[in-house]
């Protein structure tokens, strides 16, 4: 069997060292640090939220007003497209007049130039006239 009454080195019995003093000054910056910064990353994602949905709220109105302003443009385009044809068609009627008065003063084709006295003294005066006159 063995001999256990020889000791060897690496079996003598573990002891702890118990310090009663007082307890090690710690550094208060190393404690709070991460403590603020976390509480700064909290309050900003905080505020970030907030302006968000603020954001998104006041977006929201302003689609629903821009949604109602191109309703009412639209029915007002259609309304004024209605007035155009109709306009379309009394300027038809208006230049087959115009055609009918150029037929009937078409002997005045040319123009002729004329030196008059006005208040401003003398200048050349341009007007029609038929091209046998001139």
């Amino acid at each position: 069997m063995h001999d256990y009454s020889e000791r060897r080195a690496h079996t003598e019995p573990i002891t702890a060292v118990i310090h009663h003093g007082p307890p090690a000054r710690r550094n208060r910056w190393a404690t709070a640090g991460p403590l603020l910064v976390g509480a700064v990353g909290v309050m900003m994602a905080a505020v970030t939220l907030a302006m968000f949905l603020i954001w998104k709220g006041s977006v929201t109105v302003q689609i629903s007003q821009l949604r109602h302003e191109l309703t009412a443009m639209h029915s007002q385009a259609a309304s004024t497209s209605a007035g155009l044809s109709g306009l379309s068609r009394r300027i038809d009627g208006v230049s087959g007049d115009v055609n009918a008065l150029g037929a009937m003063l078409g002997g005045y084709s040319a123009v002729c130039q004329q030196d008059l006295t006005g208040p401003n003294g003398p200048a050349a005066f341009d007007f029609p006239c038929s091209p046998h006159v001139r």
